[in-house]
């Protein structure tokens, strides 16, 4: 699947575009399986939203908390509706050098915890 940024979503269709907002290891790992993917003519691990653990999306409002658990590491939990459903998902950040980037998300999917970092480390 491809991803780009259309009005106010995140689409990660470029290998920039995904080392901008991951860490390095993660970011290698999504862009290796978004081009092995393609060279197969096929949709990568990664087939929904991992922002919004969804595929189809209508979100109007979210609520937005971020704590520091250690310098250099924070968690930011979002919790919004979509499409009438409660969701939450929390996004892992690390700080490197003087920028942060997404570590892990995690959701919860049919009463299971997933994180994005599992989707692509088997």
């Amino acid at each position: 699947m491809r991803w780009r940024c259309v009005g106010n979503r995140l689409h990660l269709d470029s290998e920039r575009t995904i080392r901008r907002y991951f860490e390095p290891q993660l970011a290698t790992l999504m862009t290796t399986d978004q081009k092995a993917a393609a060279g197969r003519n096929e949709v990568g691990a990664l087939d929904f939203d991992p922002f919004l653990d969804a595929q189809d999306w209508d979100v109007t409002t979210f609520d937005i908390s971020v704590t520091d658990a250690v310098a250099g590491k924070a968690q930011a939990t979002v919790k919004f509706v979509n499409l009438g459903r409660v969701m939450t998902v929390v996004l892992d950040l690390v700080q490197i050098r003087n920028a942060w980037r997404i570590y892990d998300i995690t959701w919860l999917q049919n009463g299971k915890t997933g994180t994005l970092r599992k989707i692509f480390v088997h």
